[in-house]
């Protein structure tokens, strides 16, 4: 299970309140955090692959019921998952719910690239008829189409998703779901997550190179090892770095901006060179 200290620093503050599952076999183990001062909990539910908490939220004391899901592989335990919840919904009522997490499923051909043949076709087919008899709507994706990929980009995948009933979407939108950490894992124990970064670490990570680091870095570096594919090594940087810093840092600079090297530095030539006056 995951302890206060934990997810005070998922949370990034002490004004939290969670609910944890250990993993179940080889499914990972899922925990949900809320900001204390806006949800007060009613109560906890959980099945195969998934937990729910219903809060009553806001001054205004609504009920709502978050769902956070980390669906097995398998279509025959994805259909116990689908049915688990339906039944819940069932029994709780309506109220406001957004099932969000990874659903090892995608609802579309266009939700997944590459792969092969008609693989997961009746996944999708059952998993659609979930949504539509859940009466859920899919909350679109926003900046990307995949949540998914294999290491080496062979294959990619929209797996992730933010689901509600029209009454949660009609009443909050999509944003009440960034009022909550929904977190699912394949570690044992969801103690080994680690921890999110504060704005102002996110800020120097997107931030603009600088000459310090930049020069640190160079000075740090092994002066000795193989020169790279200008034939030059790290001493000849450190050398004539003041000669140097102005076009490093313009390129530096160009990178940030473009997020893409310039061509120039991926362009070479191949040449023979004779070694008698008539080859």
């Amino acid at each position: 299970m995951c302890d206060n200290t934990l997810c005070a620093q998922l949370w990034g503050s002490t004004e939290f309140k969670c609910f944890a599952s250990p993993s179940q076999g080889r499914s990972g183990g899922l925990l949900s955090i809320w900001n204390s001062n806006q949800g007060k909990l009613v109560f906890t539910f959980s099945g195969f692959g998934f937990h729910g908490v219903c809060l009553q939220w806001g001054v205004d004391a609504y009920r709502c019921v978050v769902v956070n899901v980390y669906s097995p592989c398998q279509l025959v335990d994805k259909r116990w998952l689908w049915e688990e919840i339906i039944m819940s919904k069932r029994g709780f009522g309506s109220r406001l719910w957004c099932i969000v997490g990874d659903f090892n499923t995608v609802r579309r051909l266009d939700e997944r690239k590459w792969g092969i043949g008609d693989y997961g076709a009746r996944d999708m087919e059952e998993f659609n008829s979930f949504i539509r008899d859940m009466e859920l709507i899919d909350v679109p994706l926003v900046g990307k189409r995949f949540t998914w990929f294999r290491s080496d980009g062979s294959m990619m995948r929209r797996l992730d998703m933010v689901l509600v009933l029209e009454s949660w979407s009609a009443h909050w939108g999509a944003g009440l779901v960034t009022k909550f950490m929904l977190v699912s894992g394949k570690d044992s124990d969801v103690t080994r997550l680690f921890p999110v970064f504060s704005n102002e670490q996110n800020a120097r990570l997107v931030g603009d190179f600088t000459e310090e680091e930049v020069c640190c870095l160079i000075r740090k570096s092994d002066g000795d090892k193989s020169p790279g594919p200008d034939g030059f090594n790290f001493a000849f940087s450190k050398r004539f770095w003041p000669l140097m810093k102005v076009d490093v840092m313009d390129l530096l600079a160009e990178f940030h901006t473009n997020l893409k090297i310039p061509k120039a530095l991926l362009s070479y030539f191949v040449t023979l060179v004779p070694k008698v006056p008539c080859p």
